[in-house]
């Protein structure tokens, strides 16, 4: 059990209160001292909650990877001492965090129904006025939209390919310069990107975008295509976990390749310290552009030239071990899985603590 003298951040401020220091404590006191179990609540995408035909044909393994997540961030918990409920992401959700006593949620829900919308799942748990893993609302709308993320990236002087946003099948490439990338603007785990998804020319330009569009229903993001290095970064609290480079068949990370996890990682990235450090700089701008907090994974390329560029960042990155990037990035840190999985939990107390004082 998680005990008061351990980590005083870890219980939640309500139920301080409750605690009485001895007047004149004693050894004995000392091992005496009320222990109070931290109740986490776990939320996971719901399983028979109704997804639309899109969101299955996007990501037919995601339910699996979503469970095998789940399972291993309610163990990683109950190992170390928290007290444990799972509760699905619903329309009810701030109503059922208050069925249980809970005293800070993990969010693991990308969405009721459809991936997109994962901010959804937390604005309610910011009216639910739980602690919460995390980047709040705000920072998970910025995140998924890919266009404002990157707008609000070069007002920072942060360097992301040159791009533009088509709302219909037919647009104006903007003097961007081929080749150049279509892909989804509001999608993650490379889903909308294929082999095809690097075109040279307008014909190509536009059956892409097509397709896109068709496959997805929504804008279709369009950028000048890097050519070189792509390396993930993950951040957690105000540090950087080692760069991981991910070597692929192909020109691209695209979604057949990431579905079969046919690719090569490097972490720590063997690459010069001067250009790890840039790197390291622009994945702490770019958290800091869109108001992430506790972690999130930024993806990046270094072209011929050495140059890097930010293509996107991950406000809610996937924690299945085995898998996933964050977990390897960190276990490459030193840390355990659950090391990993209570430092993001401790630093969604902290977060509500430092709040709660201020």
């Amino acid at each position: 059990m998680r005990a008061l003298w351990a980590a005083p951040w870890e219980i939640s401020k309500s139920r301080l209160g409750s605690f009485r220091w001895p007047r004149n404590p004693g050894p004995s006191d000392f091992f005496a001292r009320e222990v109070i179990m931290v109740r986490a609540a776990v939320v996971y995408d719901n399983p028979t909650g109704k997804m639309d035909a899109v969101t299955i044909k996007k990501n037919r393994y995601g339910p699996t990877q979503a469970n095998l997540t789940y399972r291993a961030v309610v163990k990683a918990l109950k190992d170390r001492g928290y007290e444990v409920v799972g509760l699905p992401a619903t329309s009810d959700l701030v109503r059922e965090l208050e069925r249980p006593r809970v005293d800070v949620v993990f969010n693991l829900a990308t969405g009721v129904s459809q991936k997109a919308k994962q901010a959804h799942i937390v604005a309610l748990l910011e009216m639910s006025g739980k602690p919460f893993t995390g980047s709040g609302m705000g920072a998970q709308v910025l995140g998924i939209r890919k266009d404002l993320a990157k707008q609000l990236f070069l007002a920072r002087g942060i360097n992301t390919p040159a791009f533009t946003v088509w709302q219909r099948p037919k647009g104006d490439r903007g003097g961007l310069s081929f080749p150049l990338i279509v892909k989804p603007v509001g999608e993650g785990s490379s889903m909308g990107i294929w082999a095809d998804s690097i075109v040279r020319d307008d014909r190509a330009l536009r059956a892409a975008v097509a397709r896109v569009m068709d496959t997805f229903h929504e804008p279709v993001l369009i950028e000048e295509y890097i050519q070189g290095r792509e390396f993930t970064i993950g951040v957690l609290g105000d540090d950087c976990l080692p760069i991981e480079e991910i070597i692929f068949p192909g020109e691209i990370y695209e979604y057949p390749v990431k579905e079969r996890d046919a690719v090569q990682t490097i972490c720590p990235a063997r690459i010069p310290e001067d250009l790890a450090a840039e790197m390291r700089n622009m994945a702490l701008e770019a958290f800091r552009a869109i108001g992430c907090e506790g972690y999130a994974r930024v993806d990046l390329r270094v072209d011929k030239e050495g140059r890097p560029f930010i293509l996107e960042i991950n406000t809610l990155p996937g924690l299945q071990p085995g898998y996933s990037e964050f977990p390897r990035m960190a276990e490459a840190a030193g840390m355990s899985y659950a090391d990993l999985v209570e430092r993001i939990l401790n630093l969604a107390l902290r977060r509500a603590e430092y709040r709660a004082a201020n």
